[in-house]
Protein backbone atom coordinates (compact mmCIF):
# COMPACT_ATOMS: atom_id res chain seq x y z
CA UNK A 1 0.00 0.00 0.00
CA UNK A 2 2.93 2.58 0.90
CA UNK A 3 4.50 1.12 -2.60
CA UNK A 4 1.44 2.07 -4.62
CA UNK A 5 0.84 5.32 -2.31
CA UNK A 6 4.79 6.50 -2.68
CA UNK A 7 4.18 5.54 -6.68
CA UNK A 8 1.28 8.02 -6.84
CA UNK A 9 3.05 10.51 -5.62
CA UNK A 10 5.89 10.04 -7.83
CA UNK A 11 3.39 10.20 -11.04
CA UNK A 12 1.75 13.56 -9.77
CA UNK A 13 5.43 15.43 -9.36
CA UNK A 14 6.31 14.63 -12.61
CA UNK A 15 2.89 15.71 -14.12
CA UNK A 16 3.26 19.14 -12.13
CA UNK A 17 6.77 19.30 -13.62
CA UNK A 18 5.81 18.68 -17.58
CA UNK A 19 2.95 21.21 -16.75
CA UNK A 20 5.47 23.88 -15.37
CA UNK A 21 7.76 23.22 -18.31
CA UNK A 22 4.97 23.59 -20.52
CA UNK A 23 4.00 26.71 -19.47
CA UNK A 24 7.42 28.52 -19.14
CA UNK A 25 8.03 27.05 -22.80
CA UNK A 26 4.57 28.86 -24.04
CA UNK A 27 5.48 31.92 -22.56
CA UNK A 28 8.75 31.89 -23.90
CA UNK A 29 6.98 31.61 -27.75
CA UNK A 30 4.60 34.42 -26.96
CA UNK A 31 7.30 36.74 -25.80
CA UNK A 32 9.43 35.90 -28.63
CA UNK A 33 7.18 35.77 -31.98
CA UNK A 34 8.80 35.53 -35.24
CA UNK A 35 8.31 38.52 -37.37
CA UNK A 36 8.60 37.78 -41.15
CA UNK A 37 9.21 40.37 -43.16
CA UNK A 38 7.52 40.64 -46.29
CA UNK A 39 9.13 38.29 -49.58
CA UNK A 40 10.16 40.86 -52.41
CA UNK A 41 11.87 40.45 -56.32
CA UNK A 42 15.12 41.08 -55.29
CA UNK A 43 16.29 38.40 -52.75
CA UNK A 44 14.54 35.37 -55.38
CA UNK A 45 17.07 33.84 -57.47
CA UNK A 46 15.23 30.98 -59.46
CA UNK A 47 11.73 30.89 -60.47
CA UNK A 48 11.03 27.42 -60.56
CA UNK A 49 8.05 25.25 -61.65
CA UNK A 50 6.65 21.72 -61.74
CA UNK A 51 4.36 19.60 -63.45
CA UNK A 52 1.73 19.20 -60.81
CA UNK A 53 1.09 22.50 -60.28
CA UNK A 54 0.91 25.96 -62.26
CA UNK A 55 3.76 28.68 -60.59
CA UNK A 56 1.97 31.86 -59.21
CA UNK A 57 4.03 34.91 -58.82
CA UNK A 58 1.73 37.91 -57.13
CA UNK A 59 3.29 40.91 -57.93
CA UNK A 60 1.74 44.34 -56.20
CA UNK A 61 1.13 46.32 -59.48
CA UNK A 62 -0.48 45.08 -62.90
CA UNK A 63 1.73 42.67 -64.49
CA UNK A 64 2.52 44.46 -68.37
CA UNK A 65 4.97 42.65 -69.73
CA UNK A 66 6.37 38.70 -69.57
CA UNK A 67 9.39 37.20 -71.37
CA UNK A 68 10.88 33.82 -71.55
CA UNK A 69 14.07 33.06 -73.08
CA UNK A 70 13.14 29.61 -74.53
CA UNK A 71 9.33 28.74 -75.59
CA UNK A 72 10.38 25.72 -73.04
CA UNK A 73 8.10 27.31 -70.49
CA UNK A 74 4.75 28.85 -70.69
CA UNK A 75 2.96 31.60 -69.14
CA UNK A 76 -0.16 33.91 -68.69
CA UNK A 77 -0.44 37.41 -67.21
CA UNK A 78 -3.79 38.01 -64.85
CA UNK A 79 -4.03 40.97 -63.84
CA UNK A 80 -0.79 41.32 -60.72
CA UNK A 81 -0.49 37.55 -61.18
CA UNK A 82 1.86 35.80 -63.55
CA UNK A 83 0.78 31.89 -64.28
CA UNK A 84 4.07 29.76 -65.34
CA UNK A 85 4.17 26.26 -66.22
CA UNK A 86 7.02 23.33 -68.75
CA UNK A 87 5.66 23.05 -71.95
CA UNK A 88 8.60 21.26 -73.18
CA UNK A 89 8.18 17.29 -71.94
CA UNK A 90 11.79 16.56 -71.52
CA UNK A 91 13.38 18.11 -68.67
CA UNK A 92 14.04 22.04 -70.13
CA UNK A 93 16.85 23.87 -69.06
CA UNK A 94 17.17 26.70 -67.23
CA UNK A 95 16.67 30.00 -69.20
CA UNK A 96 15.97 33.60 -68.43
CA UNK A 97 12.43 35.00 -67.54
CA UNK A 98 11.80 39.02 -67.35
CA UNK A 99 8.78 40.64 -65.56
CA UNK A 100 7.57 44.26 -65.78
CA UNK A 101 4.71 45.20 -63.20
CA UNK A 102 3.87 49.08 -63.05
CA UNK A 103 7.13 50.87 -62.49
CA UNK A 104 9.04 47.70 -61.35
CA UNK A 105 10.34 44.90 -62.90
CA UNK A 106 11.53 41.10 -62.14
CA UNK A 107 14.57 39.38 -63.97
CA UNK A 108 15.97 36.59 -63.05
CA UNK A 109 16.21 32.44 -64.10
CA UNK A 110 13.19 30.07 -64.86
CA UNK A 111 14.26 26.31 -64.24
CA UNK A 112 12.49 23.54 -63.67
CA UNK A 113 11.96 20.79 -60.36
CA UNK A 114 10.79 17.38 -60.90
CA UNK A 115 9.49 16.95 -57.74
CA UNK A 116 6.78 19.43 -55.99
CA UNK A 117 8.15 21.55 -53.62
CA UNK A 118 5.19 23.24 -51.59
CA UNK A 119 7.49 26.13 -50.54
CA UNK A 120 8.38 27.08 -53.79
CA UNK A 121 5.41 27.11 -56.22
CA UNK A 122 3.58 29.97 -55.22
CA UNK A 123 5.46 33.64 -54.78
CA UNK A 124 3.72 36.82 -52.92
CA UNK A 125 5.20 39.72 -54.06
CA UNK A 126 2.17 42.09 -53.12
CA UNK A 127 3.47 43.31 -49.48
CA UNK A 128 6.69 44.22 -50.41
CA UNK A 129 7.58 47.73 -51.18
CA UNK A 130 7.23 49.18 -54.61
CA UNK A 131 9.70 47.81 -56.95
CA UNK A 132 10.82 51.33 -58.03
CA UNK A 133 12.04 51.90 -53.86
CA UNK A 134 14.07 49.15 -54.19
CA UNK A 135 18.04 48.81 -55.17
CA UNK A 136 17.67 45.54 -57.36
CA UNK A 137 21.39 44.65 -57.57
CA UNK A 138 20.46 41.29 -58.26
CA UNK A 139 18.15 41.20 -61.40
CA UNK A 140 18.97 38.40 -63.98
CA UNK A 141 20.30 35.74 -61.45
CA UNK A 142 21.50 32.68 -62.89
CA UNK A 143 21.85 28.97 -62.59
CA UNK A 144 24.66 28.19 -59.80
CA UNK A 145 26.56 26.32 -62.10
CA UNK A 146 27.63 29.54 -63.91
CA UNK A 147 30.51 31.65 -63.09
CA UNK A 148 31.05 34.88 -60.37
CA UNK A 149 31.96 36.52 -63.14
CA UNK A 150 28.75 36.03 -65.69
CA UNK A 151 26.71 36.44 -62.33
CA UNK A 152 27.99 40.19 -62.41
CA UNK A 153 27.30 40.01 -66.26
CA UNK A 154 23.66 39.49 -65.61
CA UNK A 155 23.11 41.60 -62.50
CA UNK A 156 25.07 44.99 -64.38
CA UNK A 157 22.89 43.91 -67.91
CA UNK A 158 19.56 44.36 -65.37
CA UNK A 159 20.70 47.14 -63.96
CA UNK A 160 21.03 48.90 -66.70
CA UNK A 161 18.17 47.59 -68.48
CA UNK A 162 16.09 49.52 -65.25
CA UNK A 163 18.45 52.73 -65.64
CA UNK A 164 16.39 55.79 -67.08
CA UNK A 165 17.05 56.78 -71.22
CA UNK A 166 19.96 58.91 -71.14
CA UNK A 167 20.94 59.62 -75.24
CA UNK A 168 18.58 60.80 -77.38
CA UNK A 169 20.24 61.52 -80.42
CA UNK A 170 21.77 58.38 -81.57
CA UNK A 171 18.74 57.06 -83.76
CA UNK A 172 18.21 55.09 -87.06
CA UNK A 173 14.45 55.07 -88.33
CA UNK A 174 13.52 53.22 -91.09
CA UNK A 175 10.11 51.51 -92.22
CA UNK A 176 8.34 52.62 -89.38
CA UNK A 177 10.89 50.91 -87.29
CA UNK A 178 12.62 53.42 -84.40
CA UNK A 179 16.07 51.66 -83.40
CA UNK A 180 18.00 54.14 -80.72
CA UNK A 181 20.85 53.58 -78.42
CA UNK A 182 18.95 54.37 -74.88
CA UNK A 183 21.60 54.01 -72.41
CA UNK A 184 25.28 53.03 -72.07
CA UNK A 185 27.78 52.44 -69.15
CA UNK A 186 30.64 50.26 -68.86
CA UNK A 187 33.33 48.51 -66.06
CA UNK A 188 37.25 47.58 -66.77
CA UNK A 189 36.42 45.40 -69.84
CA UNK A 190 32.83 45.83 -70.90
CA UNK A 191 30.08 48.23 -72.47
CA UNK A 192 27.15 47.43 -71.06
CA UNK A 193 24.23 49.04 -73.38
CA UNK A 194 20.61 49.47 -73.53
CA UNK A 195 18.75 49.70 -77.32
CA UNK A 196 15.21 50.65 -77.41
CA UNK A 197 13.45 49.11 -80.60
CA UNK A 198 10.03 50.47 -81.34
CA UNK A 199 7.79 48.85 -83.95
CA UNK A 200 5.47 51.04 -85.54
CA UNK A 201 4.47 49.32 -88.70
CA UNK A 202 1.86 46.31 -88.82
CA UNK A 203 4.51 43.59 -89.28
CA UNK A 204 6.12 42.21 -86.31
CA UNK A 205 10.03 42.66 -86.28
CA UNK A 206 12.22 39.27 -85.64
CA UNK A 207 16.08 39.94 -84.66
CA UNK A 208 18.31 37.99 -87.28
CA UNK A 209 20.76 39.11 -85.26
CA UNK A 210 22.83 41.99 -83.91
CA UNK A 211 26.32 43.24 -84.74
CA UNK A 212 28.78 45.20 -83.14
CA UNK A 213 32.26 46.33 -84.66
CA UNK A 214 34.50 48.99 -83.16
CA UNK A 215 35.59 50.80 -86.13
CA UNK A 216 39.67 52.80 -86.05
CA UNK A 217 39.72 55.10 -89.09
CA UNK A 218 42.76 53.72 -91.20
CA UNK A 219 43.92 57.31 -92.39
CA UNK A 220 44.83 58.37 -96.45
CA UNK A 221 45.02 55.57 -98.18
CA UNK A 222 44.77 52.82 -95.71
CA UNK A 223 41.39 50.70 -94.73
CA UNK A 224 39.31 51.09 -91.38
CA UNK A 225 40.51 48.88 -88.57
CA UNK A 226 37.34 47.07 -88.06
CA UNK A 227 37.24 44.73 -84.80
CA UNK A 228 34.18 42.82 -84.27
CA UNK A 229 32.30 43.36 -80.77
CA UNK A 230 32.00 40.41 -78.75
CA UNK A 231 28.68 39.93 -77.34
CA UNK A 232 28.77 38.18 -73.92
CA UNK A 233 25.36 38.07 -72.89
CA UNK A 234 22.33 39.57 -74.05
CA UNK A 235 18.78 39.87 -72.67
CA UNK A 236 17.44 37.65 -75.04
CA UNK A 237 14.98 39.12 -76.97
CA UNK A 238 14.18 38.03 -80.54
CA UNK A 239 11.42 39.52 -81.37
CA UNK A 240 9.28 42.77 -81.34
CA UNK A 241 5.77 42.51 -82.33
CA UNK A 242 3.45 44.98 -84.13
CA UNK A 243 3.12 48.43 -82.85
CA UNK A 244 5.43 47.11 -79.31
CA UNK A 245 8.45 48.86 -78.15
CA UNK A 246 11.17 46.62 -76.19
CA UNK A 247 14.53 47.42 -74.84
CA UNK A 248 17.37 44.98 -76.32
CA UNK A 249 20.23 45.03 -74.00
CA UNK A 250 23.97 44.09 -74.57
CA UNK A 251 26.97 43.27 -72.64
CA UNK A 252 30.28 43.47 -75.07
CA UNK A 253 33.73 43.44 -74.86
CA UNK A 254 35.47 46.84 -74.42
CA UNK A 255 38.44 47.63 -77.25
CA UNK A 256 40.47 50.36 -77.20
CA UNK A 257 39.90 53.39 -79.82
CA UNK A 258 41.36 56.18 -81.13
CA UNK A 259 39.50 59.76 -80.41
CA UNK A 260 38.17 59.40 -84.07
CA UNK A 261 37.12 55.98 -84.02
CA UNK A 262 33.49 54.75 -83.14
CA UNK A 263 31.24 51.72 -82.37
CA UNK A 264 29.19 50.44 -85.34
CA UNK A 265 25.55 48.79 -84.44
CA UNK A 266 23.57 47.03 -86.87
CA UNK A 267 19.85 45.56 -86.77
CA UNK A 268 19.61 42.64 -89.11
CA UNK A 269 15.87 41.20 -89.83
CA UNK A 270 14.84 37.61 -90.37
CA UNK A 271 13.02 36.51 -93.50
CA UNK A 272 12.57 40.51 -93.89
CA UNK A 273 15.31 43.12 -95.58
CA UNK A 274 14.83 46.00 -92.51
CA UNK A 275 18.17 46.37 -91.82
CA UNK A 276 18.80 49.38 -89.35
CA UNK A 277 22.60 51.24 -88.57
CA UNK A 278 23.57 53.09 -85.37
CA UNK A 279 27.16 54.95 -85.21
CA UNK A 280 28.29 55.34 -81.46
CA UNK A 281 31.04 57.70 -81.49
CA UNK A 282 34.20 57.49 -78.95
CA UNK A 283 32.91 61.08 -77.15
CA UNK A 284 29.55 59.01 -76.34
CA UNK A 285 31.48 55.34 -75.41
CA UNK A 286 34.19 57.87 -73.09
CA UNK A 287 31.02 59.78 -71.12
CA UNK A 288 29.04 56.67 -70.69
CA UNK A 289 28.35 56.00 -66.71
CA UNK A 290 30.58 53.63 -65.13
CA UNK A 291 29.68 51.01 -62.55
Amino acid sequence: MKALYRASLLLLSAALSFNCFAQADSTIVQNDPIVEEPLTPDKVDTIWVFRERTTLLIFNTPVSTMDIGTRDYGGQIDGTTVLLKPINKTEPAPTSIYIRHGEGFYSGTIAFKPVLDPKLWMLDFSKAKKQEELINASRAITPESETIANQTLSRRLGYIEAAKDRYKQLADVFDKIVFAVAEIMYDEDTYYLKILVSNRSDRPYEIDFMDFAFVAPGGKGKNDVITPGKIKTDNLINKIGEKELKYLCYAIGRHDLPSDGRLEISLRERNGSRRLDLVVGYKDLEEAKSF
